[in-house]
């Protein structure tokens, strides 16, 4: 059993000869990292099964961000997300996702995304919230105000800006729509 919690051999040899118990034990972690959790108390009788502590790698951590039912078909694993934080306002983290979910949140209408982020420095802690904007493979595409496209007949059309006087008139295909 001391051995299960981390005692040494020379720990146990020692307590074998003297039969004094010591008011103290080290533990080792498995695993390098941060304790986010005890259930360590002073005085308090541990019960077998009992966990003492919860060690996490905070090294790299995921997100898990709700993605609207609509924007689902955009999001593929392995693209792009970049993180705010309204506590590192002037800076940007990026991550990457790793997984889509497959269910729908009936209530919300939006599907579990989890991207992983570098967090080497420590900056971001677990249950922080963030906003997160996923770059999607749409870099071509351009965006205008929906005021700025005309209807004729059954054509969509647009007038382009050659210089202060003269504009081309350009028939464009409409993709996207969101609000303006």
């Amino acid at each position: 059993k001391l051995i299960i919690i981390g005692a040494s051999e020379e720990e146990i040899e020692k307590l074998e000869k003297t039969h004094t118990i010591q008011s103290y034990l080290i533990l080792y972690a498995p695993f390098s990292g941060t304790i986010v959790e005890s259930n360590i108390i002073q005085g308090n009788y541990i019960q077998q099964g009992t966990n003492f502590y919860k060690l996490a790698d905070l090294s790299k951590l995921w997100i898990i961000a709700d993605v609207y039912e609509k924007d689902i078909r955009d999001v593929k694993i392995g693209q792009i997300a970049e993180i705010n934080i309204s506590v590192y306002p002037d800076e940007t983290f990026t991550g990457k996702i790793t997984a889509v979910g497959d269910v729908l949140d009936e209530k919300t209408r939006t599907f579990k995304v989890r991207i992983e982020v570098e967090n080497s420095d420590g900056k971001l802690k677990p249950e922080m919230f963030v906003k997160v904007v996923i770059i999607t493979n749409q870099s071509s595409m351009l965006i205008i105000p929906k005021k700025s496209v005309l209807t004729d007949e059954e054509h969509k059309i647009v007038f382009v800006a050659m210089d202060t006087n003269n504009f081309i008139r350009k028939e464009v295909k409409l993709g996207k729509e969101t609000n303006e």
